[in-house]
C-alpha cells in the first residue's frame, strides 16, 4: 500500500512540475514581448533603432527604463507602477517559494 501511495505521489509532482514549466514559459514569453515593446516604444521616442543604446546594465531594465516608459503613458501612469511593482514583488515571493519547496522535497524524499 505505501508504494502505490508513494507512485501516486510521484506521478502528481510528475504533473505539477510539467504545469508549472508550462506556466514558467508562457509568463517568460509574455514579460518578453511587453519588455522589447516597451524597449522599443522608447527607443522610438528618442529617434534610434538601438535598444542596447537605451540600456547600460541589467538592473536599469527593471528600476528605470521600464518605470520611465511606463511614466510617459497618458492614462492613468499610477496605476501600470503600482502594478510594475506589484508584480516585481509576487515574482520575488513565487521564487522564494520555488525555492523552499525544491528543498523541502529534496529534503523528505531523501529519507525514503
Amino acid at each position: 500500500m505505501y508504494e502505490e501511495d508513494l507512485q501516486t505521489v510521484g506521478k502528481n509532482i510528475s504533473n505539477h512540475n510539467q504545469n508549472l514549466n508550462r506556466l514558467d514559459t508562457y509568463t517568460s514569453l509574455l514579460a518578453g514581448f511587453s519588455i522589447f515593446g516597451i524597449l522599443g516604444h522608447l527607443a522610438h521616442g528618442i529617434g534610434t533603432d538601438d535598444i542596447g543604446s537605451l540600456l547600460k546594465g541589467d538592473l536599469e531594465l527593471a528600476f528605470i527604463s521600464y518605470p520611465n516608459a511606463v511614466a510617459k503613458f497618458e492614462n492613468m501612469p499610477q496605476i501600470f507602477s503600482v502594478l510594475l511593482f506589484l508584480m516585481l514583488l509576487l515574482l520575488g515571493i513565487g521564487s522564494n517559494m520555488g525555492m523552499n519547496l525544491t528543498l523541502q522535497l529534496y529534503l523528505n524524499f531523501r529519507r525514503l
